[in-house]
Order: structure tokens, then C-alpha cells, then sequence
């Protein structure tokens, strides 16, 4: 989903990828080039960093040289946001692009730049009619912090497991060898949550295929594009 904006809508021919060596990180952006290159991208440049570094000058300077118009980050927001900062201070005036691990406030508080992209699951909750009663619910609560990016999906995780539970021990308690039973009653969810309709696959991943590109703009993430991925 990130490569088919940052390629077909962005129009970044030249990526340059970077990644923190986790497996968050590493597959994230491995899949990423894969699907770069195959919507026409050249992928210039592909290096690590290490989760703790703080000084990404080699890295920054071998890539300058290739003249990339985009960088794509696999890894989270306490390197992501200085690496912008790092980019833009070399003359790479360019946007740095990541997973939902960098969308976050502190990604911009640690030198996150405007117009910076990042993608993350689902829709933003404030655009589904599904996630009005959550959202109303979480502002009576009067909880110390905001909902955050997965807010409506933990509640949504949370109900699923309840009602699997519920539905696996209707008839007696709960003991080691009903375990299974859980997990199948998870399997069987099919629910309309805060974040729309509920289900899983025969791999048990999610049949919601929603993501949505965000863009940084002013002090924070906002989203600017939201669709359903399709392989292609």
C-alpha cells in the first residue's frame, strides 16, 4: 500500500531504503521494495542502521549520491524522526516514508518534517459511523490520553476475545484443554466493530484490508488517503 502511493500517487521514481535490522523493520522493507520495483521505482540504495544509533551521516552520504526523491524507512519513530532531521540538514529536501511505526506525535517532536508520510491499518476512527459510539464512550471516560492510532482496533481486540470466551464457556468453566475452544471461537468471529466489519481468514489474518496514508502536516500525522489493498 505505502509503495503504491509513494510510486503512483507521489510520483518517487528514485527510493532510496533504509531499515533497522529488526524484523519489523527488515521485512517491512523488504516487502516495500518489492512492490516499488514492480510499479517501475528504482530502488537506489538499500542500508541499515542500528535501532540505537543517532548519527546517520554515512548512511546519508552514500545515499545523497544517488539522488534519491524519496526515502523509505522500516523501523520506528526514535530513529525515523531524527533521520528526517539528519536528511534535510545534508540537502535531501526529500520526504522519508515508513510503516505505523512511525506515526506518532514524537516522530515530529524528535525532527519529523511536513510532508513526511507514513501508512498505519484501518481508517481513522473519526471517519467511520462504526467508531462514533467508541469515540463517545472514550471521551466521557475521561481517560488521561488520547486513543492513539490503535485505539478503535483495541477495543475491537478486546470485544472479539470477550465474546469468544462467552462463547466457548457458555456451559461450564474454564480449564486447560478448552483452550482450543477459545481459539476456534476466535476464528468464528465475524462482528461489526469501531472499526467496521470483523473476521478473520483461514490464516487467521484479518479480512479488513483498510489502510490509510498519512502525511505530516504542522505538528503531527494527519491522513490523506484511505483504501482497501489489493494485490496487484
Amino acid at each position: 500500500f505505502a509503495a503504491n502511493y509513494l510510486v503512483e500517487t507521489a510520483g518517487k521514481r528514485s527510493i532510496a531504503v533504509i531499515d533497522d535490522g529488526k524484523t519489523y523493520g527488515a521485512n517491512l522493507a523488504e516487502q516495500f521494495a518489492i512492490q516499488a520495483e514492480k510499479k517501475g521505482a528504482t530502488i537506489v540504495a538499500r542500508e541499515k542502521v542500528g535501532e540505537r544509533d543517532t548519527d546517520f551521516s554515512g548512511v546519508i552520504t552514500r545515499i545523497r549520491a544517488l539522488n534519491p526523491d524519496a526515502v523509505y524507512y522500516g523501523g520506528e519513530y526514535p530513529v525515523a524522526g531524527p533521520m528526517s532531521a539528519q536528511l534535510a540538514a545534508a540537502g535531501l529536501s526529500i520526504p522519508l516514508m515508513g510503516g505505523d511505526g512511525i506515526v506518532d506525535a514524537q516522530f515530529v517532536a524528535l525532527g519529523g518534517r511536513v510532508g513526511d508520510l507514513a501508512t498505519n491499518v484501518g481508517a481513522p476512527p473519526e471517519s467511520l459511523p462504526s467508531a462514533t459510539q467508541f469515540l463517545q464512550d472514550y471521551e466521557a471516560a475521561n481517560f488521561a490520553e488520547p486513543y492513539s492510532a490503535y485505539g478503535a482496533l483495541t477495543y475491537d481486540s478486546a470485544n472479539v476475545i470477550i465474546e469468544a470466551v462467552a462463547k466457548a464457556l457458555a456451559n461450564g468453566d474454564y480449564a486447560p484443554d478448552r483452550r482450543a475452544d477459545i481459539v476456534s471461537a476466535v476464528q468464528d468471529t465475524n462482528i461489526e466493530g469501531a472499526s467496521g466489519p470483523v473476521s478473520f481468514d483461514q490464516y487467521g489474518d484479518t479480512t479488513n484490508k483498510v489502510l490509510t496514508v498519512y502525511q505530516v502536516k504542522g505538528t503531527e500525522f494527519a491522513p490523506i488517503e484511505t483504501g482497501a489493498y489489493q494485490a496487484s
